[in-house]
């Protein structure tokens, strides 16, 4: 597709004619250079899990359909029954689809992730045309949205599998019935078959009027025994440890600090360790008891926290009705006899020690000092009903045996191709638009990233092998405003269709009312809003408070790690809870830069020189100058020493700059390639500068650019400096600077600020960043009442 975008006449406010704009005279006054993309190692294995399985067209015993990000008992259930099916010699294909009531940017579910990662479980991709023998939908919120496009499924058979009930334990409405029966028979595309995970949702469907015919046995969970099953062996008497886990949900816990110490009590001797406690519980239950532990969920494996554990004790709220209780198969797994409250006693009765509350805590201490038989009947119980021998024997029951012998993944053939558009604003640098190509980078088949860029550097993309579309920023053309968001939400929509994109990535401070339009009218397709920290903290017109409320235009937000944000005192900081962060989002990794000879040798610089590298940026909106010339005085002929100035591809510095004798000038992109060639390095402390600079340990002097609408780069400088990985200085304050050249000569001083910058190193996040939009890109979108505009249901 050209690019193209419309002149705007200013008048009329209408779009008068078109223009095209081609890269090469997108800004006529800049000499861009990169390198060749091939001359890069390949990037072939960066997620390869979600790369090399994803499936075309393909016929399975099963397909599931799921939503890959739930988490918990579903999540885990899901995983092991995969594992279980192709242990069995199935074929399985996973068709991931959006549930209703997922809303925040989690990532995988970890155990399906690692199916995922050991290429295992084969994904179908967006527009596959799939045939099965059995189709599985896991859990009702999974069709609690209608398809806006096609799934493309052919089933023989089909099941909806009921890890929810209906309703609440006062009878409350926990999804739309109705709705969930509609849309699973759409999303399967035929009647399906209804299975409750177990007696706890089957009773809450008894009296629903608009309830599904229920098959007679139930879908009960299943985990790999084989590999769960442990017997601890003797334990010291001298104390207890009682504790339970579960998913972040505070309706899965006792309702009040009084039900907790009723069951778990404060018994000086008995320790009480909670996993998986959502932040408010910590406020519930204050004061704490001393002896007591609250975890997060995921603090540490469920395996090595059951080992901890004497007795496992499990109650909830009232008005929760436990589905299931993957968490107490688990413990019955590990060998830890169980404690349970009587809601949960029609499924483990039998294995477990059943109790009101008011007898939680004497149950307990009997079965910690006498725990060899609830251990056995646990075993038994789990062997018997949830095994994997038992999930392929249930099977067997339902299709019969394998048809297909199960085969590892094939790498992707005739698959269908998948857009992203990573969109990135102009800026007064080129940060924004070096994270998307950083990110372009590491996505690939069936996914091909478009970068979209106001920036007049983009040109440096296609040196990558990427497809670059150049749109001007309105104050590039002189365009009203509000005319030009109109042109942009038309260009925006037009390269979503173009590109069959399913995911759009914008990286920017300020999200443009044409991008948000845009996606208001292409609901099929998932937005990120890309954005680092360390915003500046003012409030009012244009602030990042404002920016803030443009938050909910979008599905998630991915946050690049600042490796200064303990400084961060911006509204980001405080706006967390739908946020996903990655690491520092780099475009190289450090395999990928070039030695210090042969940096130096292509640089045409002296290999035997001292040589201090200066990027102060464009000085597009705050004026270096003074503190280049100050640098340009001071290390000028001096022996030994060599200055390399990197020249800002979008700078608008009209005068040119006057180099000592050991001075060397380059434009060059990018200039991470090449960081080894330098001993240290006077540089502005953005985003994407520091954060190569300190993952390559090359000493620096940070003089941060304070124009009121950059990032903190101040309090960025002043956290390397903190942690002595390198010096700050004002650039009003040219006494500092002189001592800080005067420091950075020094070799000794040199070596302490490597050493001290190596300590500071996080893994690239562009690789979690690519992860993310290749789960939400092969995750189908569903509707909601009022979303649907602009897609045509077929």
């Amino acid at each position: 597709m050209a690019s193209c975008f419309a002149t705007l006449d200013i008048r009329s406010g209408l779009r008068s004619r078109l223009m095209t704009t081609t890269l090469s005279n997108a800004s006529p006054n800049i000499e861009v250079t990169a390198n060749s993309f091939q001359d890069f190692p390949s990037l072939s294995k960066t997620c390869q899990g979600w790369m090399v399985s994803i499936m075309p067209s393909d016929s399975f015993d099963i397909i599931v359909v799921t939503d890959p990000r739930f988490q918990g008992g579903t999540g885990s259930a899901v995983a092991a029954e995969i594992a279980a099916a192709l242990r069995g010699g199935y074929s399985v294909g996973l068709l991931c689809y959006e549930a209703a009531n997922i809303r925040q940017p989690f990532p995988c579910n970890a155990r399906l992730q690692r199916l995922i990662d050991r290429l295992e479980l084969q994904l179908i991709a967006p527009g596959s045309r799939v045939n099965c023998r059995l189709a599985i939908l896991h859990n009702p919120h999974a069709a609690g949205l209608l398809p806006l496009l096609p799934l493309g499924i052919s089933a023989e058979r089909r099941l909806v599998v009921l890890h929810h009930p209906p309703v609440d334990g006062f009878g409350a409405p926990a999804y739309d019935l109705a709705a969930v029966i509609r849309n699973a028979e759409e999303i399967l595309a035929g009647p399906v078959e209804w299975a409750p995970v177990g007696p706890a949702v089957r009773a809450a469907f008894r009296g629903l009027a608009d309830a599904p015919l229920l098959r007679p046995d139930d879908w009960a969970n299943v985990l790999d025994f084989d590999r769960w099953r442990h017997l601890p062996g003797p334990r010291s008497r001298d104390r207890i440890t009682i504790g339970r886990h579960s998913r972040a949900d505070l309706r899965k816990f006792p309702a009040s600090r009084d039900a907790f110490l009723q069951i778990y009590g404060e018994d000086p001797g008995i320790d009480v360790d909670l996993l998986g406690c959502p932040p408010e519980l910590q406020a519930m239950l204050a004061p704490l008891p001393s002896h007591w532990r609250l975890r997060p969920f995921g603090a540490l494996p469920v395996r090595d926290y059951l080992d901890g554990l004497d007795v496992f004790v499990y109650y909830h709220r009232p008005d929760w009705i436990e589905a299931f209780g993957y968490a107490v198969i688990e413990a019955m797994a590990r060998g830890v006899p169980c404690l349970l409250a009587p809601s949960l006693a029609p499924s483990f009765a039998d294995a477990a020690r059943i109790e009101p509350p008011e007898s939680a805590r004497t149950a307990a201490r009997e079965l910690a000092e006498a725990p060899g038989a609830a251990r056995q009947a646990g075993h038994d119980l789990v062997q018997s009903r949830h095994s994997f021998p038992a999930a392929i024997a249930r099977l067997r029951d339902l299709i019969g045996a394998p048809h297909r012998a199960s085969a590892p993944p094939r790498p992707p053939k005739d698959v269908p191709e998948t857009g992203v558009l990573l969109i990135s604003t102009n800026g007064v640098g080129m940060g924004h638009l070096t994270r998307t190509i950083a990110i372009a980078r590491r996505l690939h088949a069936p996914f091909r990233p478009v970068i979209v860029s106001m920036s007049h550097g983009a040109a440096v993309a296609q040196d990558f092998g990427l497809h670059v579309e150049f749109i001007p920023y309105h104050n590039y053309l002189g365009a009203d405003q509000q005319v030009w968001n109109l042109a942009l939400r038309d260009e925006l929509t037009a390269l979503i269709d173009a590109f069959d994109a399913r995911v759009v990535l914008f990286d920017g401070n300020s999200p443009f009312n044409g991008l948000i339009d845009a996606l208001s009218q292409r609901p099929h397709v998932w937005s990120i809003w890309s954005r680092r920290g360390m915003w500046p903290a003012h409030s009012g017109a244009n602030s990042g408070a404002e920016f803030m409320r443009r938050e909910s235009s979008f599905d998630a937000v991915l946050e690049p790690f600042d490796l200064a944000s303990a400084f961060d005192i911006g509204p980001t900081a405080s706006s967390t809870s739908r946020t996903r962060q990655v690491g520092p989002v780099r475009l190289l990794d450090p395999n990928q830069q070039l030695s210090r000879a042969r940096a130096r040798a292509e640089l045409g610089l002296d290999a035997d020189a001292t040589i201090i590298l200066m990027q102060l940026g464009g000085g597009n909106n705050f004026d270096m100058r003074s503190c280049r010339d100050l640098v340009f005085r001071f290390l000028g002929g001096r022996p030994g020493v060599q200055i390399a100035m990197a020249h800002w591809k979008i700078s608008t510095d009209p005068e040119p700059v006057v180099l000592p004798p050991n001075g060397r000038i380059f434009s060059i992109y990018p200039i991470s390639r090449y960081l080894n060639a330098f001993d240290a390095m006077v540089s502005a402390a953005g985003y994407n500068s520091f954060h190569e600079a300190t993952e390559a340990a090359i000493p620096a002097i940070y003089i941060p650019n304070e124009n009121p609408s950059q990032d903190d780069q101040r309090a960025r400088a002043g956290f390397a400096a903190r942690h002595g990985a390198a010096i700050l200085a004002l650039r009003d304050n040219p006494e500092a600077l002189i001592a800080a050249l005067h420091e950075i000569l020094d070799p000794e001083r040199r070596t302490a600020m490597s050493q001290a910058a190596r300590t500071l190193g996080h893994p690239n996040g562009a690789i979690a960043a690519a992860g993310l939009i290749r789960q939400l890109g092969l995750t189908q979108r569903g509707g909601r009442p009022g979303v649907t505009a602009g897609v045509a249901l077929p």
